[in-house]
């Protein structure tokens, strides 16, 4: 596919992603709703004012299921209602956008393209929807188990211990796995692990659906002049191997083929990304990957990046000076073969009716990243889309203030090109910092008490800032990059409640525990005074360096991922996190219970 082919299907995305973010204009209450707003409204039980309509959009076109949740509980909607909601939201949500998903793909046939990727872009879209059908079915099985294990074990590391001691986790090499590709259903008196084929009901005719395509994009194949290095084989290849996947009723024998549909994946190198389960977020005991599946476009313009090489040179000064050869060279090797594919998604089912992602770094396999690397993917684009039509709020005001809002929004409104540098550093610069400081068993090894993540994505983030500190670009955007993440930080507070993403909850508490200790936050009378001068910045930026070299130490040496965490977090009444720092248990506490009165509620 040429230059040409790929601009004008972006163009046709770029339409889609307009529309669909010209919904937010619609919490204005003098704006009559579309029918399908209206009626999720109605089916979710909410009244129709300005701050239900902002919770509705930002799960109906945002797909973030967590304002919602406020609004039903503001309401006085029960655990059980709301868990009964919320199946409905997600319903209503997954067919609206199947829908739009089907005319884009309609305008793209339209395309003069080659007549592959046509068939390629057909069987993506089909697949997914039936992804979305194993999806519902992966949720009923594993998330009800898990509820109801942590609940009778009384904690999240019993539970894992249990699971270890019965022998239902997934061994690879004679090694725990640190993810797997299977439910545990009751047999008789015990629990037994069974592969998803054989635990889904929907995966065999996900099965059949997949090797339908494989047939058609086949011959599609053989009418043309190709061998087997072209980029066209290669997609065949891999729907192959991920129809052979899924396909395995051994579990003993399952993560191999999974394994090999990571291989496959990494061979495919051309602008036209699909993905296939990989992300682990919601199984908080055994790392089940989730059912998602997509498509995504490369930019069709190169864009100029040096992050990674930016990240790999903390990992060299720091290991110089300590050295640990074996890790040294497997994350210098993952960096040197990262693929960097910034763009848009396409098409998108499964989980990722639940969320879309800022950004990814993928396979989570590190066997299959030493010999062939992994692919980030950023989304600039929709951030800044969403950054520019997103309506403001009015808690972003009360807490942050006009000074720095002011700040926020020049960067958006009249620096794009500083915009886009502040995301690679932040965000491109976060999925590059996940790389740093592991290897093959790091993870499982951590991971004993289940919050190996939850200090995963402070050491992501604060990888990509350390090494803006040590490039030439830091006196330019000190303070940007400071903005960002304070109000980062205040934001993940509103995940509190939310399991999968405890993890970046957690990055947030960490984050404010520095920004307190460095003297940018203060927090009186219930207001929280900022500071960003310089000096305070260089205090930040050296305390935040302190604290992420050490975790570095935590990670080469392997230890519980308990041992850091609990620097900075302790367990309430309710098990969940809060801080250990009175000051940023003062705000969060303050934070949240104003989340929950007016989260929702524009200026």
């Amino acid at each position: 596919m040429n230059k040409k082919q790929l601009q004008s299907i972006y163009d046709i995305i770029n339409k889609r992603d307009n529309y669909l973010n010209s919904f937010y204009k619609l919490v204005d209450m003098d704006k009559e709703l579309p029918f399908e707003l209206y009626d999720f409204i109605v089916h979710t039980q909410l009244e129709d004012n300005e701050e239900n309509r902002l919770a509705s959009i930002n799960r109906f076109i945002g797909l973030r299921n967590d304002n919602l949740v406020i609004a039903w509980k503001k309401d006085g909607k029960t655990e059980e209602e709301i868990e009964n909601l919320t199946k409905i939201a997600f319903a209503k949500t997954s067919i609206f956008h199947i829908v739009k998903n089907k005319k884009l793909l309609d305008d793209i046939l339209k395309l003069e393209i080659p007549n592959f990727y046509k068939k390629l872009f057909e069987a993506n879209l089909d697949i997914g929807c039936l992804m979305t059908d194993v999806h519902i079915e992966w949720c009923d099985t594993i998330l009800k188990f898990n509820k109801e294990l942590i609940k009778s074990k009384g904690s999240i590391s019993e539970s894992i211990k249990f699971l270890k001691d019965n022998n239902l986790f997934e061994t690879q090499n004679g090694k725990f796995t640190d993810r797997s590709y299977s439910c545990i259903v009751p047999n008789d008196d015990k629990f037994v692990m069974k592969t998803f084929k054989d635990c889904l009901p929907s995966v065999p005719i996900l099965i059949d659906n997949i090797e339908k395509h494989v047939t058609i994009l086949s011959k599609v194949l053989s009418d043309d002049l190709y061998d087997d290095k072209s980029e066209e084989y290669m997609y065949v290849q891999y729907l192959k191997s991920l129809s052979n996947a899924f396909n395995e009723s051994d579990v003993d024998k399952s993560f191999k083929k999974w394994v090999q549909v990571d291989i496959e994946w990494m061979k495919l190198t051309g602008p036209i990304q699909f993905t296939h389960p990989f992300e682990f977020y919601d199984d908080k005991l055994r790392n089940a990957v989730s059912i998602e599946f997509d498509i995504r476009v490369k930019h069709p313009d190169t864009l100029d990046n040096n992050t990674g090489n930016e990240v790999k040179s903390i990992s060299n000064n720091y290991f110089d000076k300590n050295e640990n050869k074996n890790i040294r060279n497997i994350v210098n090797s993952n960096i040197d073969k990262v693929q960097l594919h910034i763009g848009k998604q396409m098409f998108y089912s499964g989980s990722q009716f639940d969320g879309l992602a800022s950004a990814q770094v993928i396979p989570n396999d590190e066997d299959v990243s030493e010999k062939y690397g992994k692919k980030i993917f950023a989304f600039l684009d929709k951030n800044l889309e969403l950054a520019l039509t997103k309506p403001k709020l009015k808690i972003s005001r009360i807490v942050i203030g006009k000074e720095i809002e002011d700040k926020i929004d020049d960067l958006i409104n009249n620096r794009p090109d500083d915009f886009s540098k502040i995301y690679d550093i932040t965000t491109i610069g976060h999925e590059y910092g996940h790389i740093l400081w592991k290897d093959m068993d790091t993870e499982v090894i951590m991971n004993d008490s289940g919050n190996f993540k939850n200090i995963e994505e402070f050491k992501a983030s604060s990888g990509g800032i350390v090494s803006f500190i040590n490039s030439k670009h830091f006196e330019e955007f000190q303070e940007d990059v400071l903005i960002n993440t304070l109000k980062r930080a205040i934001r993940l507070i509103e995940w509190k409640k939310v399991p999968e993403v405890e993890a970046y909850y957690c990055e947030g508490l960490i984050t404010l525990d520095i920004l307190f200790n460095s003297g940018v936050f203060k927090f009186n009378n219930n207001k929280l005074i900022i500071d960003i001068s310089k000096s305070t910045s260089d205090i930040f930026y050296e305390k935040y360096s302190k604290v992420y070299y050490k975790l570095v130490e935590s990670y080469l040496k392997k230890e519980s991922a308990n041992n850091f965490l609990f620097n900075y977090v302790q367990n309430d009444e309710d098990n969940d996190f809060i801080p250990k720092n009175e000051n940023v248990k003062n705000f969060t506490k303050y934070y949240y219970e104003l989340y929950l009165n007016i989260g929702n509620e524009v200026l």
